[in-house]
């Protein structure tokens, strides 16, 4: 069934894809800690900003605005658009890190701010899924 999301999630899902290989290929050399926030609940790694470059590279070719947890707002071609991507790089960066379950590369596509799709790829589990609204 071809829908007005199927380019979009296309994208979406290539984004994640390459942003994910990137993270498990280089762990070691970009899973250091950059900074920690008080309390060590909150790190930012070199990681974060390794995937959150590649997402936007190629996400921006969609010409959506983009919501970014590392970066905040990348204006898209048209301000106008309703559609908005809304992404979190690397989703558990403590958890990747220390090489423990559950961290992800997230990407959510927003319709006036109502989540309408989803690509998340689990990052020990070497798995994607996507989600659509409807």
């Amino acid at each position: 069934m071809n829908t007005p999301l199927n380019e979009p999630m296309k994208c979406a899902q290539q984004a994640v894809s390459a942003a994910a290989e990137v993270l498990q290929q280089a762990r070691a050399e970009i899973g250091r800690a950059v900074g920690v926030e008080e309390g060590g609940r909150e790190v930012k790694l070199l990681a974060d900003q390794v995937a959150n470059d590649i997402l936007v590279e190629v996400l921006k070719k969609t010409g959506l605005s983009i919501l970014s947890e590392e970066t905040g707002l990348v204006p898209g071609r048209d301000p106008e658009n309703p559609l908005q991507w809304v992404i979190d790089p690397l989703d558990g960066s403590v958890n990747y890190l220390r090489g423990i379950g559950y961290c992800a590369v997230s990407v959510g596509l927003c319709d006036q701010g109502r989540p309408v799709a989803g690509v998340v790829y689990d990052l020990l589990r070497d798995e994607l899924v996507t989600g659509v609204v409807g």
